[in-house]
């Protein structure tokens, strides 16, 4: 027998969604003008003062293992190859006490389904954050050559999933969207190698709060964008149903360490990275996850 809901039931369960679709714009509305207002503020930042405070830049590609699913699309485990690339904007603020760190991520991934099926799917997303840290150490603890950085990050994401076997269907692909709120960690140490200083670097970031699209399960985007006029695709995300992290640790070294690259500065920026995200969201589970070496140069430089 089917449960027939009483009209305050009703009621409540209509109200509970609009709250839920409030927070959820509420999350993007505060993460988009977050990152639009860090991002100004920044190159404003970098106007005056430029002697004392030079930018550090990183271009840097990534070639690694990827491991992807969606079940809008299809409850199966698809393994393959990913590459991207990512460039980072590293620079003291004003106050002296605070450093900015800006990130844009690019990366496309394809892959074959583990259960075989003759079944690929590609998968694809960029990414912009903007963090703040602040020096925890060698501020408070006197730590040798170390230090570590700790703070907030504002970010917006977009992506997609494109299935090859149901090109033929209505839905081949998905979408993803999500704005965020949430902690960065970069710690470091230098060290020597045939008589040049290197650094060695870990940086950490993940997610707490922010919001992202996701359809209903079994509702094509027709009828979510068409059909359905109150639309509620946008949800509230938090750890509860949404883990990110995304971790890479990496050094720098001068060419010079090489005899026969004496006279050149260029330093090479070398490691690896891991980066896996979870979302669970109206009965729909997309997981997302890349491992792999990363290998770039970076270099310093004044604003004008």
């Amino acid at each position: 027998m089917t449960k027939e809901l009483r009209p305050h039931q009703t009621a409540c369960s209509k109200h509970n969604t609009d709250i839920q679709r409030q927070a959820a714009f509420a999350m993007l509305f505060l993460s988009v003008w977050l990152s639009s207002t860090a991002f100004v503020f920044a190159q404003d930042n970098s106007v005056s003062d430029n002697q004392q405070r030079p930018v550090q830049a990183a271009l840097t590609f990534d070639f690694g293992n990827s491991r992807s699913r969606d079940t809008y699309l299809a409850p199966l485990l698809y393994e393959g190859q990913q590459l991207g690339v990512r460039f980072e904007r590293f620079r003291t603020m004003r106050s002296g006490k605070w450093q900015n760190l800006q990130t844009i991520d690019a990366d496309i991934a394809t892959g074959d389904a583990e259960s075989g099926g003759h079944s690929t799917m590609w998968t694809g997303r960029a990414m912009y954050r903007y963090a703040m840290h602040r020096q925890v150490f060698p501020n408070r603890w006197n730590v040798p050559n170390a230090w570590l950085l700790v703070g907030p990050y504002a970010g917006a994401e977009v992506g997609y999933n494109y299935n090859l076997k149901l090109a033929t269907g209505n839905n081949p692909a998905t979408t993803r969207l999500a704005a965020n709120l949430g902690a960065s960690l970069i710690a470091g140490k230098k060290y020597s190698l045939r008589g040049q200083t290197c650094n060695v670097v870990l940086h950490a970031q993940m997610p707490i709060v922010g919001t992202a699209f996701m359809p209903d399960f079994g509702e094509s985007y027709y009828e979510t964008f068409v059909v359905n006029s109150s639309f509620d695709g946008m949800h509230f995300t938090s750890l509860h149903n949404q883990q990110d992290l995304d971790v890479r640790l990496t050094t720098d070294i001068p060419l010079a360490v090489i005899p026969w690259f004496r006279r050149i500065k260029t330093v090479v920026r070398i490691g690896g990275y891991y980066h896996i995200e979870t979302m669970k969201i109206n009965d729909i589970t997309a997981r997302y996850s890349s491992l792999g070496l990363t290998i770039g140069w970076t270099w310093k430089y004044l604003p004008i």
